[in-house]
């Protein structure tokens, strides 16, 4: 679940206090503003991706791609809505060194649009994405029958959607 208190929006350094105002003159950098941006995103993604809220409580809504890769610090996990189809892959690396062409599993053939990556320019990050997204190759990998290269940005996550 979200969990956001007043100010992490936008990375105020001090904590919330009923006694004073936010510190809203920090919007006037673009470090504040472009923090604020990524979480309105995520905020817009669970609010339209049935696969963040349809089946929260149920173990059908989420499924393990890999928990188990602690040399490279890579987690990737699936979650999905009460339509099986309706899925959101998410891929998060957790060292500072960025991952290019690191294979994931992926549970069904065709092309995973890349929804969100933290690392997006407009995010303040480096840049470091998927062109658009991925294609599923029939190469098996990590419990699922198809898999694709993907590249995963330093202390990031990517989100990827397949195509229908």
């Amino acid at each position: 679940k979200k969990l956001l208190f007043m100010g992490g929006d936008f990375g105020q350094w001090t904590e919330w206090s009923e006694a004073k105002s936010l510190d809203w003159h920090l919007l006037e950098t673009d470090e504040h503003r472009m923090l604020q941006g990524y979480v309105r995103d995520v905020a817009r993604l669970y609010l339209t991706e049935p696969a963040l809220y349809q089946i929260d409580y149920s173990w059908e809504g989420f499924q393990w791609i890999d928990f188990a890769d602690a040399e490279s610090s890579i987690l990737s996990f699936l979650r999905r809505a009460k339509d099986p189809a309706d899925a959101l892959i998410f891929v998060c690396n957790l060292t500072p060194e960025p991952r290019p062409a690191y294979r994931i599993g992926l549970p069904v053939d065709g092309y995973y649009r890349e929804v969100l990556n933290s690392d997006w320019p407009q995010y303040g990050g480096s840049g470091i994405d998927n062109s658009g997204g991925v294609a599923a190759e029939a190469l098996p990998w990590q419990s699922c029958q198809f898999s694709a290269p993907v590249n995963l940005p330093p202390l990031g996550v990517v989100v990827l959607k397949p195509q229908r």
